[in-house]
């Protein structure tokens, strides 16, 4: 029978650098837990990403508003014209 080294394995997925093996909770009422959620969702990020963002640095930075990423895609659209 024959064995299979580590080294001869492919298709896998490859390793963390960091990983996150540690839980926390908080408490927060349903009214806090929408509020959050909601500034979640504005915010453009998971649930727990905003909730360590806030808690490190103290602040989540936007992603684009629709009204932006318009300008954004219009923008895009007249430089390809330019040619």
């Amino acid at each position: 029978m024959e064995t299979v080294s580590e080294k001869t394995k492919k298709g896998r997925r490859p390793l963390k650098i960091i990983k996150k093996d540690i839980r926390t909770a908080i408490r927060v009422s349903k009214a806090e837990f929408f509020v959050i959620r909601l500034k979640a969702q504005k915010a453009g990020v998971k649930l727990s990403a905003f909730i360590g963002q806030i808690v490190i640095e103290g602040a989540v930075t936007n992603r684009l508003s629709e009204e932006e990423r318009h300008f954004v895609r219009q923008l895009i659209g007249m430089s390809n014209n330019l040619n």
